[in-house]
């Protein structure tokens, strides 16, 4: 593209704020192959007990809590301290290590326990959050992946923290 050219900059917006944005100017359309996929990234509902001692979710949803895991099931908590939260989550996998995008995987499970503390008092400058998990993935009956799954940030100041993030697999 000549952006010197007069009546550039129109045929430039042109073309990114139409419905085919990946045209370029003047040439072929490049195939995008396994890129037009459509991918159902996150859809869950979440209800929070009145009490705010427990939660229930369930859908597709991302569990940051447990590692790299996407699950399409449920998981249930509870909250016996505000610092505090103890969950477990179950359901299919739906992206295993393999994969590079989400999608329905019939024959993977996934399942684990979450134990985490967010300390109540935190603010830009003080902070510490830890997360420790247990999961486990199968394919069919067969078992594909256990592990231990850490991770604490604690922060003291504004510019001075540790963290730790730790994927033990259990063999």
């Amino acid at each position: 593209i000549d952006l010197g050219r007069e009546g550039a900059a129109a045929d430039f917006a042109r073309a990114f704020f139409t419905r085919d944005p990946l045209k370029p100017l003047g040439g072929k359309r490049a195939p995008l192959g396994c890129l037009q996929r459509l991918q159902l990234r996150e859809l869950n509902l979440r209800w929070d007990s009145p009490s705010k001692h427990t939660y229930t979710e369930g859908g597709r949803f991302p569990v940051p809590e447990a590692g790299n895991v996407h699950c399409d099931g449920a998981m249930f908590g509870v909250k016996p301290r505000p610092e505090w939260t103890a969950s477990l989550f179950g359901g299919l996998t739906a992206r295993r290590n393999d994969q590079q995008y989400v999608t329905y995987n019939p024959e993977d499970l996934g399942y684990g326990g979450i134990l985490q503390y967010q300390s109540i008092d935190r603010s830009w400058d003080q902070n510490l959050f830890s997360s420790l998990a247990v999961v486990q993935q199968t394919h069919g009956s067969d078992i594909d992946r256990r592990y231990l799954f850490s991770n604490t940030a604690y922060q003291w100041s504004a510019r001075s923290r540790i963290v730790e993030l730790l994927y033990l697999d259990l063999v």
